[in-house]
């Protein structure tokens, strides 16, 4: 039987031996960040290590993991809510850049527009865009365009016409169970880029001087304020005056705060692919 003191001394010396406080051996700057860097050496179960790296760099892609999976989460949650259907219209589906033709000199423009927003699209530089203009000049076309050059280099986007929204936030209505309304406003607030397609079209309350009120505009007004802070691109075909008119000056003076405005013409590509067959 062991007595208490040689219990003591194998004790001490199998900490010693497992493990010894890290001693510092040289000290230099990481070449990737600059931070200061301590060498260090330990010994661990009786093997001695050295211990050499950077903590911030370690720190900062930690960061970046988690907010690659925050991307993840936002674009599986994203998809939960939001149906392939609803998202993107069949016509739409294979919408680009490269398949843009501009007609007008205001179209061309307009594409550049577009290529230039999704080129400089930068998280901590939230900028709107808004296209404007009548039936089938392209609006939606490039907003798509925009969307899918945001979607390669990882950032988390919703494409949406205003109408069939309001339609998917009613369907939740007197649920009770399956997606909810808070759901999908939260999941509009948190998405990087948001389009708002065809803004105006959706069915509202007017008074008696043609004036938007009720549900639907408080509505448009709850979506607008959520996305203070982020990147949101409007199309539609109403002029400024008609959007104030249904909105509301409030409404129309948070959509325009940070917003680029530009307004599209030409003849609708539908009918004169019509026209053509």
């Amino acid at each position: 039987m062991l007595s208490v003191q040689k219990v003591l001394k194998k004790t001490a010396l199998s900490t010693t031996t497992d493990f010894n406080m890290p001693e510092v051996v040289r000290t230099y700057n990481c070449p990737v960040c600059g931070s200061p860097v301590r060498v260090m050496r330990a010994v661990i179960m009786g093997r001695e290590r050295i211990i050499d790296r950077c903590l911030e760099c370690e720190n900062r892609q930690m960061a970046l993991e988690a907010e690659e999976s925050r991307k993840r989460a936002i674009a599986r949650h994203m998809q939960e809510i939001f149906n392939e259907e609803s998202l993107i219209n069949e016509s739409l589906k294979n919408a680009c850049f490269e398949n843009y033709h501009p007609k007008t000199d205001l179209q061309l423009q307009a594409k550049r527009i577009a290529m230039q927003y999704a080129q400089k699209f930068a998280l901590d530089k939230p900028c709107n865009l808004l296209f404007s203009g009548p039936y089938g000049v392209g609006k939606s076309h490039l907003a798509v365009a925009i969307v899918k050059e945001l979607m390669k280099k990882g950032h988390s986007c919703i494409f949406i016409s205003v109408p069939r929204l309001f339609t998917k936030i009613k369907s939740t209505f007197g649920r009770k169970n399956g997606i909810t309304e808070d759901q999908i406003m939260e999941t509009l607030a948190k998405i990087d880029c948001l389009v708002l397609d065809d803004i105006g079209a959706e069915h509202i309350e007017l008074d008696r001087d043609g004036e938007g009120k009720g549900w639907g505009v408080s509505k448009i007004f709850e979506i607008i304020d959520s996305r203070a802070g982020k990147h949101t691109i409007y199309t539609t075909n109403l002029t400024g005056e008609q959007m104030e008119k249904r909105f509301g000056q409030r409404n129309m003076s948070r959509l325009m705060q940070n917003t680029f405005t530009h307004r599209m013409d030409g003849d609708d590509y539908r009918r004169q692919a019509f026209r053509e067959a």
